[in-house]
């Protein structure tokens, strides 16, 4: 997959192609019935995307699925031969729709698929009516129905408010696979260390999911495998008034791994947090949750 930064890339006057619009975030099975479509075109498929995430232009607390490297490693999978990624700014954020059509009239864009609730320009007053009027006959534009789950549209923000309330098999059958987190190891108060049961913090922007603890799967930068227990909260049977963290015990692993990028896959939620009378029950308790988490990943990794 080519991958450019700007819709006037020459790799774009070249060879003919069809465009698919959209944030992407997920990439969960509407996007991908998108991108099937634009495959069904028989030409090569271009995705056009926006980086940052609109949703955190406009609000610096948004949390989105998928960063930029996953977005684009899904993407791939997906068949996608040309990733464009557009920087989302003030600029573009004030295009109007007509200001927007023309920044997408590129020389080789023979098609453009959108989902038929596609919105855009300033205050989001485009649609595909408006892409239709425009491109007249010079560029086909076609509307794909959004995919459902019952009679719900399956979307990004529905996947995350699953996330965001620990939901995590809800979660993992919209998108279509286990929810990966990509994030940074970096130091914590070294609290598991001294009860037996030593953790990674990690750092992401990426949306965290509801606090409790989950079993889940990590894959190391080495691409190395592991199983491990997440734990997600406030650690209240420690401190009174801890910030939120996220931390994860690496089952069958020692070592040093400060700086490292982690990728973790949540499998299951298995408990919610609790506050333990003293250590001794924590200790316990983390004991139960790691045998209840091998059996569950018993079938992935060891």
């Amino acid at each position: 997959m080519i991958r450019v930064n700007t819709l006037n890339d020459e790799v774009l006057k070249s060879d003919p192609f069809v465009m698919v619009i959209g944030n992407f975030d997920g990439v969960h099975p509407g996007h991908l019935h998108l991108i099937e479509t634009a495959k069904s075109q028989n030409l090569n498929v271009a995705a056009l995307t926006f980086d940052p995430h609109p949703g955190l232009f406009f609000n610096e607390d948004f949390k989105f699925l998928t960063d930029s490297d996953l977005k684009s490693k899904y993407l791939m999978k997906a068949g996608v031969d040309i990733l464009i990624t557009v920087k989302f700014d003030r600029k573009l954020a004030s295009l109007t729709p007509d200001g927007f059509a023309r920044m997408i009239n590129v020389s080789e864009v023979k098609k453009i698929v959108v989902g038929n609730d596609f919105r855009f320009g300033n205050d989001r007053t485009g649609d595909i009516n408006f892409l239709r009027n425009f491109f007249g006959n010079h560029v086909e534009i076609i509307g794909v129905e959004p995919v459902k789950t019952g009679n719900v549209k399956l979307s990004s923000s529905r996947i995350r408010d699953f996330i965001a309330s620990g939901n995590i098999l809800e979660a993992t059958s919209q998108l279509g696979r286990r929810y990966c987190v990509h994030g940074e190891v970096v130091h914590g108060a070294k609290i598991g260390s001294e009860l037996g049961y030593p953790t990674v913090n990690l750092e992401t922007l990426q949306l965290i999911p509801g606090d409790g603890v989950y079993a889940v799967l990590i894959h190391t930068s080495d691409n190395r495998k592991f199983s491990g227990a997440a734990s997600i909260g406030n650690r209240s049977t420690i401190f009174e008034n801890s910030s939120r963290v996220f931390e994860v015990h690496i089952l069958n692993f020692d070592g040093i791994i400060y700086g490292e990028k982690l990728r973790v896959k949540f499998v299951e939620k298995i408990r919610e947090q609790k506050k333990y009378s003293d250590l001794e029950q924590l200790k316990y308790a983390i004991q139960m949750d790691i045998d209840k988490i091998r059996d569950i990943l018993i079938d992935d990794y060891s």
